[in-house]
């Protein structure tokens, strides 16, 4: 995999979640005996914690961890059960970056039926901005948006000037560097491509399908600004319903036999593709999605196993699956980013509630 420079990371979360293999799962995945498990209208938390391999009690103390580091909510998905639940999950706000990882998913359907295809460059697509691209830059290609390594230095909607990366630093292609301008021109090209609004494609593709309790099209909104032709589109979204988000990206796409989203795109989109700096949390990096390959922190630290993979963002945002466990964790923050040696804390005493 490739290396670039550092880049600031104070706007993710970098969280972990581990436990020990699953007594009643084979490779992490559902037996022939034991099908997958989906949540109907509700999520429902399981009675008894030690039923599924969890001590209540370390749990409790877990919880508490939580409440007192100032975490917003968390939900524990193990085997598609509820394990644990807490805070306030029905809470629909910002989810800050993880929008990317929705987007991404939302790239697998016209990808697959060549609408959009990932060896275009910005020139073959037209894709410019109100500052016009170099001839250097317009040789970008769509994967090199997806994977944030464009080597664009351009101002972006929901970006600091800091955020911006120095213009012709890298070639298309040559580093992976965190960069708006990538994410957000992806959103213009979706659009432009399929003729339909990431929100409302979100909405018919995926909420529906996956049974999401409270999301709505117009929960998303569209952050436009003068620096740039190209917005940014936030989702707000309750902890609940990114859990099942989370639930269909560990099932390979697949939600109750249906093919939701294809498994071939997921898995393309969940491997590394570029190694992420140490002070960014470290791991590899798909498209648009962290990539937990056993080199970054959370890994060698805490032990989450190779093959996770997470959406992450500003306030504390974390979708994480663990696809060797067959295990979700969503953590929540609210309107503030919370210390990320308490965070640790946290999910260390949630590892430590799993027993052997």
């Amino acid at each position: 995999m490739k290396y670039t420079k550092p880049f600031p990371s104070a706007f993710l979360f970098f969280g972990l979640l581990s436990c020990s293999g699953c007594w009643f799962y084979e490779d992490g995945y559902p037996t022939a005996d034991l099908p997958p498990v989906y949540p109907q209208a509700e999520w429902i938390q399981v009675e008894r914690p030690e039923d599924f391999g969890w001590n209540s009690e370390q749990l409790a103390e877990a919880r508490k961890i939580g409440e007192r580091i100032g975490s917003h909510s968390s939900m524990l998905v193990q085997g598609g059960q509820l394990i644990a639940a807490w805070g306030n999950t029905s809470q629909r706000f910002y989810v800050a970056s993880c929008r990317k990882s929705l987007l991404s998913i939302l790239y697998g359907k016209p990808v697959g039926e060549g609408v959009i295809d990932l060896s275009s460059t910005l020139g073959d697509l037209g894709l410019d901005d109100i500052t016009p691209l170099t001839d250097s830059e317009k040789l970008a290609t769509v994967a090199d948006l997806l994977t944030t390594s464009s080597g664009i230095g351009l101002p972006a909607a929901a970006s600091s000037e800091e955020d911006v990366p120095v213009r012709g630093a890298q070639a298309p292609g040559e580093a992976w560097i965190y960069n708006n301008w990538d994410f957000n021109a992806l959103g213009t090209l979706y659009e432009e491509a399929t003729g339909q609004g990431i929100f409302a494609a979100f909405t018919e593709q995926i909420a529906e399908p996956v049974g999401m309790e409270d999301w709505k099209e117009q929960h998303g909104q569209y952050q436009t600004e003068r620096v740039s032709e190209h917005p940014a589109y936030h989702f707000r979204m309750t902890t609940r319903d990114m859990a099942r988000l989370g639930l269909l990206m560990l099932r390979q796409g697949v939600w109750e036999g249906d093919t939701v989203v294809s498994s071939d795109w997921l898995q393309q989109s969940t491997q590394g593709y570029y190694s992420v700096p140490e002070n960014s949390g470290g791991g590899a990096y798909g498209y648009m999605w962290w990539v937990h390959d056993g080199t970054g922190i959370l890994e060698t630290e805490v032990g989450i196993p190779s093959g996770s993979f997470s959406a992450q963002g500003h306030w504390s945002q974390l979708i994480l699956m663990v696809p060797e466990w067959d295990l979700v964790f969503v953590h929540r923050g609210y309107a503030k980013n919370l210390n990320p040696s308490d965070l640790m804390e946290f999910f260390k005493a949630v590892v430590a509630a799993r027993q052997p």
